[in-house]
Parts: structure tokens; sequence; C-alpha cells
């Protein structure tokens, strides 16, 4: 069940909140989230939001290649 969940996820280009990894679903807004945790994080490329300061995205995240 947790597969069909995941690739749910990755076509829908839904994300995951940096602190407790709870999928999140971006429908319609900024990019500005709140997640239910209690985090404020970028939808776009994952950082941490700061309350205090905002955040200046540097774009989507490039994935990582694996090392060998």
């Amino acid at each position: 069940m947790e597969d069909k969940l995941i690739s749910l996820a990755k076509r829908k280009g839904w994300k995951r909140c940096p602190s407790c990894r709870r999928l999140v679903e971006k429908v319609t807004g900024c990019d500005h989230i709140s997640c239910r945790c209690g985090q404020h994080f970028c939808y776009k490329c994952g950082e941490p939001y700061s309350l205090s300061y905002g955040h200046h995205c540097p774009g989507p995240r490039q994935p990582q290649q694996q090392q060998h």
C-alpha cells in the first residue's frame, strides 16, 4: 500500500516536510507551506522557511546522484 502512495506522490509532484517527512500537496497559493507539525518550508525547493527573515528560493532541488 505504501508503494502505491509513494508512486502517486511522485506522479503528482507532492513534497515532504523537511521536519516530519509528512507528504504535502499544494493545490493553490504561494510556495510558503505550513505543515501540521508546525514546520514552515518552501514547497518549490524544500528548504525551511524563516518567519523572521522569509526565504529567497534558489529553485527546485536537483535529484542527488548516488555515489558508487
